[in-house]
């Protein structure tokens, strides 16, 4: 973890970056530093079943989570309702989530209002299912009131045992306008298993520390780092989860669980294989231990069930076992530590309705957990809406102001280029099991129907996996549509000055979704915004026009089509929408301007109308 010196511990001008000794885990001749990830913008978070299960223990009310879970629920209507809802609702659940298409979900709905077309219905709906399906299996309720950060130290030595520092950016970008929490707030680290692995702690102002942002600062000094108070956690990347919701914070911190024997044994183990020479046999030997002992799931599983049944709930004798065991399994890849096998009086003979163990014996919980699972059970969304209703919904949309003069110059290219397009999202969809394009593209993947995959239990790893692969296509095609744009040289007609020229590799670097327009107007001088329009406008032509076309045909054609069963109007379109939308900025600037023309014609023939009226 390295992190700014705002302790000024560094003073030669030629130090940029100081380790510590304890840093240095083995010796390389590469001198290279990679980043795996950084400190950035704070998103809400989620509570979860575990966090939950926890805060429960120490005193949160049940009505709090289902008051929480209620609200959450009527967001996830609102994103199928009015715009102006569904936009709020974007923003407070996760404006930046779904690879970056909530943010273009939002844009869309304030620029199109109330007309929809098929892609976007499909987003939208395809969210609320997801989130739904979250809220079930998982109780993840979202709560305005926190974040999940990096963990850091307190290197000016100011803050106190049970006081954090906390400066925030809730902005996309970073600006000079930042909140610091101050007063009581709670943190603790996924996943956590004993009611001391929630910390309450108080949020302080330090001047000194200011520099850091989107950080939370630990205490150096105190009987215990506060980090290995939650979960056995350390300031080596682990992300902590922190809310100032004053309804999720308790009044006493319980006695922290002692992780300290594991360190210890880890310790050891380290010690016994520093002189041993390790061969490829031994990392063999490793990595099919680690598949063999990967049961962290399992303990967890079996933790929560404990938990609801047993009258000490997380404070029973199989839970505290529990809780160390998983605690072992979770640093095994680590440390070579293995968690010890679980005992029949460690494996519950029944399990709570909402863990939805069907193929095991099974009883109603009334606990907070099964109470929040029965209020979400009923509430279904439905995917699969019958093609002559979403054609009626999407009929209205402005399609033809999307289409230019003379974009039919670019047609051949889009089609051509849209089926390749096509193909390689297709082919991820159909590697993973994934059934619909709303899914592949925002990473809300509702069910993996491969074999492979249906049963893959790190799902978000598979998810990232997932979303760089959708994200490499999309930036290929993003370049693909730009770069004859900027292909320009001195001998261009307009670009006589070498200081004109635009060198399209330099472009690319800074070429990305979002800022395809603020590029175009930068490069203005250089680049001919009409074929730029004409192109965009070529992509959403090639995407929509078998749609436009079958709702033609269900209005001329609308009593033939009722006769038409759901199953076979299903087959009258199979498309893929998003290739339109690769250059969605330009189609937005298409319509504004399309809509322009009109008020200005209108504005015209109404002056006219008042000139002849005068006469």
């Amino acid at each position: 973890m390295v992190c700014l010196d705002v302790a000024n511990k560094i003073s030669h001008p030629n130090i940029g970056i100081y380790f510590r000794k304890s840093m240095n885990k083995f010796l390389s001749k590469n001198l290279s530093i990679d980043l795996v990830r950084m400190s950035s913008m704070s998103t809400s978070a989620s509570l979860n079943r575990q966090i939950i299960l926890l805060l429960s223990s120490l005193g949160i009310k049940d009505d709090i989570f289902l008051s929480m879970q209620n609200k959450m629920l009527h967001q996830i209507d609102n994103l199928t309702g009015p715009s102006d809802d569904a936009c709020n609702a974007l923003r407070e659940l996760n404006e930046f989530g779904g690879n970056g298409w909530n943010e273009f979900l939002i844009k869309y709905l304030e620029k199109f209002q109330i007309y929809k077309e098929p892609f976007v219905q499909q987003m939208l709906l395809n969210y609320q299912a997801f989130l739904v399906k979250e809220l079930r299996t998982k109780s993840r309720i979202f709560v305005k009131q926190s974040c999940c950060l990096l963990g850091v130290i307190d290197e000016t030595r100011t803050l106190r045992y049970g006081q954090v520092f906390i400066q925030i950016n809730k902005n996309d970008q970073l600006t000079d306008s930042t909140d610091i929490l101050q007063g009581p707030i709670i943190v603790t680290r996924n996943p956590c298993f004993h009611p001391g692995d929630i910390r309450r702690l108080e949020a302080v102002d330090v001047l000194s520390l200011h520099g850091l942002i989107n950080v939370i600062v630990f205490p150096i000094d105190g009987p215990r780092p506060h980090p290995e108070e939650m979960s056995g956690g350390d300031l080596d990347g682990d992300i902590f989860w922190i809310s100032n919701d004053p309804q999720l914070i308790f009044q006493t911190n319980e006695e922290p669980f002692d992780y300290h024997d594991q360190a210890v044994e880890a310790e050891k183990e380290a010690q016994m294989n520093m002189d041993k020479q390790l061969t490829i046999n031994d990392v063999c030997h490793f990595f099919a231990e680690y598949i063999e002992a990967d049961n962290l799931g399992i303990v967890a599983n079996t933790h929560m069930a404990f938990a609801d049944q047993l009258n000490d709930g997380c404070k029973s004798e199989q839970c505290l076992k529990l809780a160390r065991m998983h605690s072992v399994a979770v640093d095994f890849a680590k440390n070579g530590v293995s968690a010890p096998r679980l005992t029949s009086d460690l494996r519950p003979r029944i399990y709570p309705h909402y863990m939805e163990k069907n193929d095991k014996p099974q009883y109603h919980s009334t606990t907070v957990l099964g109470q929040l699972f029965d209020q979400v059970e009923s509430y279904k969304i439905c995917l699969n809406e019958d093609l002559n209703k979403q054609i009626s919904e999407t009929s209205s949309f402005p399609y033809i102001k999307l289409i230019v003069d003379e974009s039919n110059h670019y047609i051949k290219e889009a089609d051509l280029t849209k089926a390749a397009y096509d193909r390689e999202l297709k082919r991820i969809m159909r590697q993973y099991g994934i059934k619909s394009e709303a899914e592949v593209l925002s990473g809300y993947i509702l069910k993996f129907t491969t074999k492979a995959y249906a049963k893959q239990a790190k799902l978000f790893e598979l998810r990232s996996e997932i979303s760089h692969a959708v994200k490499t296509i999309r930036e290929k095609y993003l370049r693909l549509f730009w770069e004859e744009f900027y292909q320009i040289t001195k001998d261009d007609e307009n670009t006589n000055q070498e200081n004109d020229m635009v060198i399209w590799k330099e472009v690319a670097k800074h070429l990305k979704w979002k800022n395809q327009l603020d590029l175009l107007e930068f490069y203005r001088n250089n680049v001919n915004r009409n074929e730029v329009y004409k192109k965009a406008s070529a992509w959403f032509l090639v995407t929509y026009k078998s749609w436009i076309q079958l709702i033609k045909q269900t209005k001329q054609k609308a009593r033939k089509l009722k006769n038409i069963n759901n199953n076979q109007q299903q087959q009258h379109f199979r498309g893929l929408f998003s290739f339109a939308w690769l250059v969605y900025p330009v189609i937005f600037q298409i319509f504004d301007e399309q809509n322009n023309l009109v008020k200005e014609e209108k504005r015209k023939q109404s002056k006219n109308k008042k000139q002849q009226q005068k006469k």
